[in-house]
Formats: structure tokens, C-alpha cells, sequence
């Protein structure tokens, strides 16, 4: 069996759904890769792409070979991102969803993310099959779970 390396964002969203105990899940959007938020609070968590994974319409254009990924809070009350003091002040949170983003934010901070163009599409094309799939599920009446679209059968 043909063994290739695991992609680096299907690996960022295996454990951003762990640090989160599935609260945060990556997954396709109409700017590339985003995240879903199921916690229901006035903090979510984002990723923020450099360069913009769109641009002139087209996501993952291929003049951009790499991009640099951080995971920011970002405050839907007031409409911007937490700033580092305001991240550490969050920690404190009597919330516990907002804790765990908080700290899964605070824990990816301190690791450099780089990823190429073709592992943005790969893992984009890869979560768009999976949603698909689940789309699918749901139409035949079960009930998708997301060790079901494991990054294992993806490879």
C-alpha cells in the first residue's frame, strides 16, 4: 500500500478538534479553509491565512506557492481579533468552550504553520469529498460521526 506523508492541514484539523474536544473543526469555505465553531460563544476561533488564500476570485491561486497560518480569537460582539494580553485575560474565561479555544489558540501560537499551495488544495478538494459524503449520509437517513471521515482513509 502506498504509504504518502500525512498533509499538514488535515493534520491541523485532527488536533484542533482534539484541543477543542471537538468544539473547532476545519473544514472548506468560500475563502479557502475555515472553522466551524459549534461552542455558540462571542469568541471563535479563526485561521488566519498569509498571503489571503483568495485572490481575484480564485482560491489557492498559483502564483502563491506557500502560505503562513495562525490561529486567532476572534470577538463577534466587537468585530476583531484578541490581541495577546486580551488572549491570556480569556484563559481566565468561567466559559469552558472559550477556554478550550482559548488555550488550543494560545498552544498553536508558539508553532510556525507553513504550508504549500498543493497542500492547501489537497486538503481543501479532501475535506469538500467529505462533506459531500456526510451530505450523503444524512440524505440516507445516518448519522455521520467525524471519526467517520478519519484522516487515516483519506491516505
Amino acid at each position: 500500500m502506498d504509504k504518502r506523508r500525512e498533509n499538514p492541514l488535515l493534520k491541523l484539523r485532527k488536533e484542533i478538534y482534539e484541543h477543542t474536544e471537538g468544539l473547532c473543526t476545519l473544514g472548506p469555505g468560500p475563502g479557502g479553509i475555515g472553522v466551524e465553531n459549534k461552542g455558540g460563544t462571542e469568541i471563535s476561533l479563526i485561521l488566519s491565512f498569509f498571503p489571503s488564500p483568495v485572490q481575484n476570485d480564485v482560491i489557492f491561486p498559483e502564483e502563491i506557492q506557500e502560505y503562513g497560518i495562525e490561529l486567532n480569537a476572534y470577538v463577534h460582539g466587537i468585530g476583531r481579533y484578541l490581541n495577546k494580553a486580551e488572549l491570556e485575560s480569556a484563559q481566565n474565561s468561567d466559559v469552558y468552550e472559550i477556554q478550550k479555544i482559548i488555550e488550543t489558540i494560545l498552544f498553536f501560537r508558539h508553532q510556525p504553520i507553513r504550508v504549500t499551495r498543493e497542500e492547501c488544495v489537497e486538503a481543501f478538494d479532501i475535506m469538500i469529498r467529505e462533506e459531500m459524503e456526510i451530505k450523503e449520509d444524512l440524505r440516507d437517513g445516518e448519522t455521520p460521526q467525524m471519526d467517520d471521515y478519519s484522516i487515516e482513509q483519506t491516505m
